[in-house]
């Protein structure tokens, strides 16, 4: 299977599936899809593309109901990128020296989303692939809520983990400032994530993304800043999906912060 997944779901019958520590269960009835969903304390492994019929979830889970007036009895899974920043914390902490360029990999988190088959094809509802923390990442006025993940990251994308509920996220840090940078956590943006795979291959393995690059003025948490090299090439790849921004930082959040420097307001 190449770029997602798809399945033909009988009327009236619970099917689940296991996505690394997803567990996921869809039902389809006349005008409406139900789902439950939760994360386990365990990574399933292999993946498969067939989900079991008649599994129920457990009782403590809540259903949510679509009301859809597609017709089709056919789902299709996809992947996109996570929709806010993403803190990756490392076990180990890294240093990158004055004036120097270090070249790091971290896993970044995807999304799943179901959409019905057809001519014309609604998107049903996005769930993450893994459990996922929030914390606050830079000052209060001009900081973000992010997603936290505890994941590590590396100078080698070979020592990164390969599981297939993350992106393989390239990023390169660059120190100007004349301390060493020290930190055991990754900004990564996520309006700047592009999601790519290798042609053929399954359509929840080997995901990349665009490569960020992480600008350090001081060395300290909040001199940086982050931008995209999305002019980067990648010939064995295909665009998966492209990044995403919530509404939250669209302009009027940009425009503020502004605001707050031109006028020392803050």
């Amino acid at each position: 299977m190449n770029r997602s997944a798809q399945w033909e779901l009988d009327d009236g019958v619970v099917y689940h599936w296991a996505i690394g520590s997803l567990a996921l269960w869809i039902c389809r009835t006349v005008g409406e899809w139900s789902y439950a969903w939760t994360h386990t304390d365990h990574l399933v492994l292999p993946l498969t593309d067939t989900p079991s019929p008649h599994a129920l979830p457990p009782e403590d889970l809540t259903w949510t109901r679509v009301v859809s007036a597609s017709p089709a009895q056919g789902i299709e899974f996809a992947v996109r990128p996570p929709d806010r920043a993403t803190v990756i914390k490392g076990e180990q902490a890294i240093a990158v020296l004055p004036h120097t360029t270090a070249e790091l990999f971290a896993p970044v988190p995807v999304w799943i989303t179901a959409s019905t088959i057809g001519d014309k094809p609604q998107m049903l509802f996005e769930v993450p692939t893994q459990r996922l923390h929030r914390r606050w990442f830079g000052s209060p006025m001009q900081g973000t809520l992010c997603y936290s993940v505890h994941a590590g990251f590396s100078t080698h994308a070979s020592e990164v983990s390969a599981d297939p509920v993350y992106a393989l996220c390239p990023i390169r840090v660059r120190n100007l400032s004349n301390e060493t940078f020290r930190t055991d956590a990754l900004y990564i943006q996520s309006d700047q994530l592009n999601l790519y795979r290798p042609e053929g291959s399954h359509w929840l393995h080997n995901l990349v993304t665009n490569s960020e690059i992480t600008t350090v003025a001081a060395a300290d948490d909040v001199s940086f800043a982050v931008s995209s090299d999305r002019g980067k090439s990648r010939p064995d790849g295909q665009l998966v999906a492209r990044a995403r921004r919530r509404h939250e930082e669209s302009w009027w959040k940009r425009g503020y912060v502004l605001f707050q420097r031109i006028s020392n307001y803050g």
